[in-house]
């Protein structure tokens, strides 16, 4: 329940809608009255804000809103694209392009074991990273040759700087330097956001989705992309998403349970274990309903 917790009194959960309109309320004030910017992503601000709100819109299918505030994000100097994508890793927060990158110091607070699983790359990662890059099935592991660079970057032996396993964060261990923090939002992701709402809106091929598409692209030293149909530049989109955010706060699986509820994918070739929209949201702990009898547990579990 969104309310603030003043008093042991169970209450039924708000609709999906109270939700968002709870958090929309929140994000519009954030927009209004944060600090414009920081020297560092380890805090919101105004540009955040906004950044989150073109993210929430677009879940929503409020394609002309996200367009409108990713677009905004993208003009602002403050926050930019870094011109080598490796420096996002080795900038961390302090890199030019996050928009919000926590961090944690205290040993308690260490996050090793999640890093550590996150970032385990799965078959479709790399088959993906392969077909996308070079020749189908010509990728090395050991040196990246042949695989989309920022899986190589990530995964590939030769670039995994001192056999770090927690990959994108290029330190041995998620406790060194800035390697025990997340990268939540950058403003990669406000271009694929934009891309991907142009497209929608559109009633063919936008050029603007394209252009925003492939300036991903050619930062990470690939190919354009030249998509002639509607359906095609919004494959392309969804393709570079998941190259591009991969093992960063489980962007991939948001993205492929939105897409499967707008009936663009079929999760079912992504995940063989997720058969029903059921497995598409997660158990109200046994916790939380034991102490709350107005809760109700969501169908499946």
């Amino acid at each position: 329940n969104m309310d603030v917790v003043r008093e042991n009194v169970p209450k039924a959960r708000n609709t999906v809608q109270e939700t968002y309109n709870a958090i929309l309320e929140d994000l519009e004030f954030a927009v209004a009255n944060a600090v414009p910017s920081y020297k560092d992503a380890t805090k919101m601000s105004r540009v955040t804000a906004k950044g989150i709100m073109a993210k929430v819109l677009l879940t929503m299918n409020d394609y002309e809103g996200a367009s409108k505030y990713a677009l905004e994000v993208m003009n602002d100097s403050r926050y930019t694209l870094e011109d080598d994508f490796r420096e996002i890793y080795n900038q961390g927060y302090r890199s030019k392009e996050q928009l919000f990158s926590p961090y944690s110091f205290a040993y308690e607070e260490y996050v090793t074991d999640i890093l550590s699983f996150e970032f385990r790359y799965t078959e479709s990662l790399k088959k993906l990273a392969d077909q996308e890059f070079g020749l189908p099935d010509d990728g090395d592991l050991t040196t990246g040759e042949g695989y989309d660079p920022r899986f190589a970057f990530a995964h590939s032996a030769d670039t995994r700087v001192n056999n770090r396993y927690n990959t994108k964060y290029p330190f041995r261990t998620t406790r060194d330097a800035q390697a025990n923090s997340y990268h939540i939002l950058r403003v990669a992701e406000m271009y694929l956001i934009y891309a991907e709402a142009k497209a929608r809106i559109a009633s063919g091929v936008d050029a603007e989705a394209v252009e925003a598409l492939n300036t991903i692209r050619a930062r990470a030293g690939v190919p354009p992309k030249n998509p002639q149909t509607k359906e095609a530049l919004l494959q392309d989109i969804r393709i570079e998403k998941v190259l591009e955010l991969f093992g960063e706060w489980a962007q991939p699986w948001y993205d492929m349970v939105r897409l499967s509820k707008l009936g663009d994918i079929n999760i079912t070739d992504y995940r063989p274990n997720i058969t029903s929209d059921q497995r598409l949201i997660w158990p109200i702990p046994i916790e939380a309903l034991s102490v709350n009898n107005l809760l109700i547990q969501n169908p499946g579990y």
